[in-house]
């Protein structure tokens, strides 16, 4: 049967569902019907590809099955709007910075470039997307809202977007050294261990996503997964940096644990340069 909204004449129409604080160069500004936006234009491309070369790293990892390529080559990208992954992102983002003013960290969670001391270490994708706002962002660096890659198939990729993170499953059968949480890379290197082709175009896979970081806890070495997942934690934290860059000269690793922490926001395609 159809129901009127509350204050509006009987036999309107529903109103279409809005989206919170959108980006504002999505296309999108209310509805659920998900869009997937080509990104064909040759500067567009162009900024991905630079984000690829310019977050490569030449360092290979246990992880990786097969010889590290010469270089990642973008082929296709598209943005993803999601009005209901979006919405649920935007109301994560707000409580979150409801939750940390109320804490020692009203002023701001610790920024991934100061969590080890010394030196600044900033997130790797950040000058590329900083330079690009009409691409990227703007993003809440109060809350340490970092631009994050994430491996996958292509199959993989749209099953995300369409149902968003299982924060239960381990990354292709390996063992998860920082929690059961959804895992991103600052590197491209480091994303493509994770990546597989597809049966039919050969193209890889990898989401450019929006990761909530807010407050992150610092690891060296594997964690307890029950530590992970305590209240104590939560209390405190709201993330893991797993710093093998520093332990044993590899990546960093940005584990999230609540899939509304993340916003797949571009699938890029892309092939190996052997």
């Amino acid at each position: 049967r159809q129901v009127t909204p509350i204050g509006l004449p009987a036999g309107s129409a529903t109103p279409a569902r809005r989206l919170l604080r959108a980006p504002p160069y999505w296309e999108a500004v209310e509805g659920t019907l998900m869009r997937r936006i080509d990104m064909g234009a040759p500067e567009h491309m162009g900024v991905f590809q630079r984000l690829l070369d310019e977050t490569w790293k030449p360092k290979a990892t246990r992880d990786r099955s097969d010889d590290l390529p010469r270089r990642l080559l973008v082929r296709k990208v598209q943005r993803v709007e999601a009005p209901v992954l979006w919405n649920r992102f935007a109301r994560c983002r707000r409580r979150l910075a409801r939750s940390r003013a109320t804490t020692a960290w009203e002023r701001g969670c610790t920024p991934v470039a100061s969590l080890a001391g010394g030196e600044p270490r900033p997130v790797r994708t950040a000058a590329v997307c900083d330079a690009a706002p009409g691409l990227f962002g703007p993003r809440d660096e109060n809350l340490q809202e970092h631009y994050l890659f994430h491996g996958t198939s292509p199959a993989g990729a749209l099953g995300i977007i369409r149902e968003g993170f299982d924060m239960g499953r381990s990354l292709n059968g390996r063992p998860l050294l920082f929690g059961p949480g959804a895992y991103f890379a600052e590197a491209s290197s480091k994303f493509d261990e994770y990546a597989s082709p597809d049966e039919f175009s050969g193209l890889c896979a990898a989401l450019v996503c929006r990761v909530l970081c807010g407050q992150m806890h610092r690891a060296l070495r594997k964690l307890d997964a029950e530590f992970v997942l305590s209240e104590e934690f939560a209390e405190c934290f709201d993330s893991v940096l797993g710093d093998r860059e520093a332990s044993v000269g590899t990546y960093r690793e940005f584990v999230v644990f609540q899939e509304d922490q993340v916003y797949p926001e571009y699938i890029v395609f892309y092939d190996r340069e052997r």
